[in-house]
């Protein structure tokens, strides 16, 4: 598997063997569902319960902050984030905005990292995009930090005719 992906539009076949090669490399393998999430204070309680945050946050900073060290949990193999129900809101834009970022600080560490969502319309690929294209062009700024760039997104199904970021 290759760490410090984005896979996007997973259906459930191809998810569940993405699921079986993590656990047999002996990665963390945590599956969120944003379906029944309203807003950002429940998708933080949520996430804090899920990965057992070693104190209370608040806010996609902190989310972002706490997901990029999960040093408590001391898996050195690796995680994959299984992202699920990411309907139409503002909760489940709001948490794929956070996934280069976070892809990109896990491979600063030299953690393996894989990102996973089931299912994504052309609002979270563009979301997707735009946010890889930031980190591409801070990666790029003489004062931007070291080995920060755009991380590898994987566009299944494409039925968009979207061309993938990078391969």
């Amino acid at each position: 598997m290759e760490p410090y992906v984005i896979h996007i539009r997973m259906e459930a076949e191809p998810l569940a063997r993405l699921q079986e090669e993590a656990r047999r490399a002996g990665m963390a393998v945590y599956v969120v569902d944003l379906s029944s999430i309203v807003d950002e204070a429940e998708l933080t309680s949520y996430l804090s319960d899920m990965f057992g945050f070693p104190h209370l946050i608040r806010g996609l900073d902190a989310i972002l902050d706490q997901l990029s060290d999960l040093d408590w949990i001391g898996n050195t193999n690796g995680y994959l984030m299984v992202v699920k129900g990411a309907v139409d809101s503002l909760v489940r834009e709001s948490f794929v905005w956070l996934l280069p970022s976070l892809l990109d600080r896990w491979r600063s560490g030299k953690v393996p990292f894989v990102a996973a969502v089931e299912g994504g319309d052309e609002t979270l690929v563009s979301i997707l995009y735009t946010e890889n294209r930031k980190l591409e062009e801070f990666g790029r700024l003489r004062w931007g930090a070291l080995d920060t760039g755009g991380v590898d997104i994987v566009i299944h199904g494409n039925q968009y005719g979207l061309r993938p970021v990078s391969e």
